[in-house]
């Protein structure tokens, strides 16, 4: 056989079987999304109180015939405007759902038009949150259980290099977020490009520690165990680390866009591929998970500490 003829063949040999890794490594984000989905599907819907402004070419709430008003889903408004008295038009509902946009198409039907701002959210799951945290210790118990089971991942080598680097881990740990934030600079401000006009105040002060919890604690260790762990060892061991580092990207940029109520739009979903890249990297270089769950919770934290001072 012809050298050019063997070299496609062993290309496509190579192909076929990332593909296939591809798809392994997909059944597993798979199972860990459905494993938290089903968590927030036994927590049951959410016990919301949100307060939505009201356009200027709204119809006023005391122009509604609330005796009339379909409220099929128990949804239950009062008028907000003078408790807010800032000189516009606010309404509040208390309702159960699983998105606060049932309530906003709730007050639509009325005739009442309401804009991007959301004041003094509650926000309790009917059954209680229990479930999603219970959940999310099992699944990085699995996610450990598999990384030093089948791939030789050890605690005490990760601290030996930490403990190596010293301040050096610092800039490590920083280096993704600086990254991004140049990036969305350049995207957002630099490139003409509005970023999301949804603004959110007056957050209520145990939904703030449980956003928090789950940005800064939770979604780091479970989601780098997942994609820094699992599926780059998957991937890297037979095909090497730069396809790994694609695979594994596409497929943390496809699930969270996938799994968030907003629009996360292009630029948004650019920023997340690089911030994945750049945890690759050191995933690549020191060979650390915990630096990159580290990289991550830095992230996350500037991330939902800008938001929540921005919300108010």
């Amino acid at each position: 056989m012809r050298p050019a003829i063997v070299r496609k063949v062993r290309l496509l040999d190579r192909a076929i079987w990332l593909f296939l890794q591809g798809c392994l490594a997909a059944f597993a984000v798979l199972c860990v999304s459905f494993a938290i989905a089903l968590s927030s599907a036994v927590s049951g819907p959410y016990s919301m109180d949100v307060t939505f402004d009201l356009l200027p070419a709204s119809v006023e709430f005391n122009q509604v015939d609330w005796s009339q008003a379909d409220d099929d889903q128990g949804i239950r408004c009062s008028d907000e405007t003078r408790v807010v008295n800032d000189g516009f038009s606010w309404v509040r509902c208390h309702f159960v759902a699983n998105e606060i946009n049932d309530a906003k198409e709730y007050l639509h039907r009325q005739g009442m038009q309401t804009g991007d701002v959301y004041r003094n959210i509650r926000i309790r799951p009917v059954n209680g949150g229990y479930g999603f945290y219970v959940t999310s210790v099992v699944v990085v118990a699995v996610l450990i259980t598999l990384l030093m089971r089948f791939f030789g991942w050890r605690l005490s080598s990760e601290l030996k290099l930490i403990r190596d680097l010293g301040w050096r881990a610092l800039a490590v740990l920083v280096a993704p977020t600086a990254l991004c934030m140049v990036l969305a600079w350049l995207i957002f401000w630099g490139g003409g490009v509005e970023a999301s006009q949804l603004t959110v105040q007056s957050l209520s002060p145990s939904d703030r520690v449980s956003m928090m919890v789950a940005a800064i604690l939770i979604a780091p260790v479970l989601e780098e165990l997942l994609y820094r762990g699992l599926v780059f060892d998957l991937l890297q061991r037979a095909n090497g680390a730069v396809p790994a580092c694609m695979v594994g990207t596409g497929l943390f940029v496809i699930s969270h866009g996938a799994m968030e109520f907003w629009d996360s739009g292009t630029p948004r979903l650019v920023t997340l591929g690089v911030a994945s890249v750049c945890l690759y990297l050191i995933r690549v270089r020191f060979g650390s998970l915990i630096l990159c769950i580290g990289a991550h919770a830095v992230f996350n934290a500037v991330v939902v500490l800008a938001w929540l001072s921005a919300s108010g």
